[in-house]
């Protein structure tokens, strides 16, 4: 797969409220196909904002991530050149069922369809995204560090007061 930034793909009801709350301090915007329905189903993570109109404008692509989730993928992740779709669980035991090995053939179909006509996008941008990506990683692991040292520091301080 060509070098076409990255994004990943999920359902909406995946997310946690804390992960939700984290993205809006974080100032992330939600990402659009032009697809209402598809847009209400699924939720496309990505530092490139025009990256989900441009790959999934192709109703083929947008029902092959439907096609995907119907059996059983949770995500849909692009990154370093490398479109996946990931189950979750997902063991070496399941790799001998025989309706597994149809399952993962199906898969890698829409895959192949997904795949299609990835644009290559400028150096530039791609580097840009990453920084951003790094950025609200960054973001996130200080917010969680706050929240934690708060935790922290209410413990120590309910405690003293017990002593009393």
């Amino acid at each position: 797969v060509s070098r076409g930034g990255a994004f990943e793909i999920r359902a909406k009801t995946d997310r946690g409220g804390l992960e939700k709350a984290l993205d809006t301090v974080a100032g992330k915007q939600a990402q659009t196909t032009g697809d209402p329905a598809f847009d209400q189903e699924f939720e496309i993570d990505t530092e490139l904002a025009h990256i989900s109109a441009t790959i999934l404008a192709a109703s083929d692509k947008r029902e092959a991530v439907r096609a995907l989730f119907r059996l059983g993928v949770r995500r849909v992740v692009l990154e370093g050149g490398t479109l996946e779709a990931v189950w979750d669980p997902f063991t070496l035991a399941d790799r001998a069922d025989p309706g597994v090995v149809a399952q993962v053939t199906q898969a890698v179909t829409q895959l192949a369809i997904l795949a299609r006509d990835l644009p290559i996008l400028p150096e530039s941008e791609v580097v840009e995204a990453e920084r951003k990506s790094r950025r609200k990683d960054l973001l996130h692991l200080a917010l969680l560090a706050a929240l934690m040292g708060g935790i922290g520091l209410f413990g120590w301080w309910s405690s003293r007061g017990r002593r009393k």
